[in-house]
């Protein structure tokens, strides 16, 4: 990305740089991110060089421009022109378990399971809101895991973020450390009887399907190891 250290660092290479960002001084930089939510379609705008680029996707997610832009520059590096690179991006789908859209007749599945960070988590739960504003949403989010000492701040972030940010109808915590997201979230405002936490996952795959049938959408988030893709 255009981050001045790395910048300098890389000069000192005395290789041939190619960078990205949201700076105007990057080679390929972002300039617009909309999401519409009447057309489902997440249409991002890049300059490129001395041209501007449009790539329409049908996917949303807020990690979703700086991961084209860093696309783009890779495919300029390697003498791709405009058009084969958003023809090929244009062709994007999200890896299993990469906030991959699965619809069910009464709702919506977000599988995001695969692995989980603060500001991964973050990213996947606010594009959440940002595609699917009116639907009532369950939250199975499982630890993050790896944060060391600072993980119950991270934790308790999260559970903030969901009380302000997506106000849902249940959440549901799995794991230890995540426990930290509950805390979060009601001191955030969320009462406590929409809030369910276990410490592994199989209790929650037994979980009678009303609870989410009755909602519209479930998010599932967490780290690899916590095993959340079988819930899903």
């Amino acid at each position: 990305t255009y981050d001045s250290r790395l910048l300098a660092k890389a000069k000192e290479t005395g290789k041939k740089l190619l960078t990205f960002g949201l700076s105007d001084a990057a080679n390929v930089q972002v300039i617009d991110s909309n999401w519409s939510q009447e057309k489902q379609v997440h249409t991002i705008k890049l300059k490129v060089m001395d041209a501007v680029v449009a790539v329409s996707l049908k996917h949303f997610n807020e990690s979703l421009p700086l991961n084209v832009a860093a696309a783009v520059a890779f495919s300029k590096a390697i003498g791709l022109d405009d058009r084969q690179i958003v023809q090929a991006l244009e062709r994007f789908e999200p890896a299993k378990g990469r906030f991959n859209i699965i619809s069910k007749t009464n709702f919506v599945i977000v599988d995001d399971s695969y692995n989980a960070n603060p500001e991964s988590m973050r990213n996947g739960l606010l594009s959440c809101a940002k595609m699917f504003p009116d639907k009532k949403k369950v939250l199975i989010l499982g630890d993050m895991l790896e944060l060391g000492n600072d993980s119950a701040k991270f934790h308790l972030a999260i559970g903030a973020l969901c009380a302000k940010e997506i106000d849902p109808d249940l959440i549901i915590t799995v794991g230890k450390e995540s426990l930290a997201i509950a805390e979060g979230a009601i001191k955030a405002g969320l009462p406590k009887d929409r809030i369910l936490n276990f410490e592994s996952v199989d209790p929650v795959c037994r979980l009678p399907s009303r609870i989410f049938e009755k909602r519209e959408l479930v998010f599932v988030k967490g780290s690899n190891a916590i095993g959340l893709h079988k819930i899903v």
